[in-house]
């Protein structure tokens, strides 16, 4: 049998953690067995554990996949903020242009698993760090331009503005991500009006 090139066996590791992707928002992790997931797949068994030594090393290409894609589109959505954006409308660009609800529902799914597994925490928290970071890069220039009160006349300096960016996106965060959870978890939540009292709580101008 003729081996795959390099293009081959990444295009086929590809699909089979797109079929694994598919079982996991249908079903979840633990419902998933790796039955389904090459039944979903297509391919042979052999095909897949020549990939994969099993269901845990799938659970954790397909959350790095899956929260690589997450955080690309948290990047995007953050970096089209005007210069010197606010917590309030950066948090509402976050929530309106975050992710698909499939996806969303896929990456809870990561975070409840996460505390239980080792390798899982380690993508996890790493992701939510860089996220954090990219959040706090964008809020530096409102942070500047903000006027403390010992200064009324002028800028706050570069350490308060970092601690200020810094606080603001941890606000942010646990204002997005309680939304998120409350609108996956709650259907009888109307999304509208918690992401309106959400916003609230965070800094307008």
């Amino acid at each position: 049998m003729p081996k795959l090139s390099d293009s081959s066996k990444a295009a086929r590791r590809s699909a089979i953690l797109a079929a694994a992707l598919r079982c996991f928002t249908a079903t979840g992790f633990t419902k998933t067995s790796m039955a389904d997931i090459i039944a979903e797949s297509g391919l042979s068994a052999g095909a897949i554990y020549s990939h994969f030594s099993g269901k845990q090393e799938i659970l954790l290409a397909t959350a790095a996949s899956a929260l690589e894609t997450a955080q690309s589109m948290i990047e995007a959505a953050a970096a089209g903020g005007v210069h010197g954006i606010a917590p309030r409308p950066l948090a509402r660009m976050l929530i309106d242009e975050v992710m698909p609800r499939d996806m969303l529902r896929v990456v809870l799914q990561f975070w409840a698993e996460s505390p239980s597994d080792p390798d899982l925490a380690v993508l996890v928290g790493r992701n939510l760090g860089h996220i954090r970071g990219v959040i706090v890069g964008v809020l530096q220039p409102w942070a500047q331009d903000m006027r403390g009160d010992a200064r009324p006349a002028g800028r706050v300096s570069d350490d308060d503005a970092a601690v200020l960016a810094s606080r603001a996106a941890d606000q942010i965060m646990v204002v997005v991500h309680g939304y998120l959870v409350r609108t996956s978890l709650d259907p009888h939540a109307d999304p509208v009006s918690l992401k309106e009292t959400a916003l609230e709580l965070l800094q307008a101008e």
